[in-house]
């Protein structure tokens, strides 16, 4: 499930389709960075915030932030859920060398680890 808000931001339909996983409905360029969140924060119980930068075809530089926060469910149940938010803003252009990508992923308490 996603809001409309969420739907705007990454250019999906405004009705989620609840019957495709929500990896499916991403733009490939996110499948990464939601999956790496969700598992992260499922596999620590404990929330979890992501940050990285994306260059774009035409040299614009894509920041982005999210937090991935899991939720109590059903104690032996398959299906885990995780609630999260996500923000981006496109810089200006740069050159692809000036550019030092790297995923970070943060425990709620500030230590990060690269990804």
């Amino acid at each position: 499930m996603y809001g409309s808000q969420f739907a705007r931001l990454l250019e999906l339909s405004d009705h989620a389709d609840f019957n495709a996983p929500i990896m499916r409905q991403l733009p490939e360029r996110y499948r990464s960075l939601f999956n790496e969140g969700c598992s992260e924060a499922i596999a620590k119980t404990s929330p979890v915030r992501v940050s990285d930068a994306i260059e774009q075809d035409d040299g614009a530089i894509e920041l982005y932030r999210a937090a991935f926060v899991p939720l109590a469910g059903p104690v032996h149940s398959s299906a885990q859920l995780v609630f999260g938010t996500f923000n981006r803003r496109i810089g200006p252009k740069v050159w692809a060398a000036d550019i030092r990508s790297e995923r970070s992923l943060y425990q709620w308490g500030g230590t990060a680890r690269s990804a």
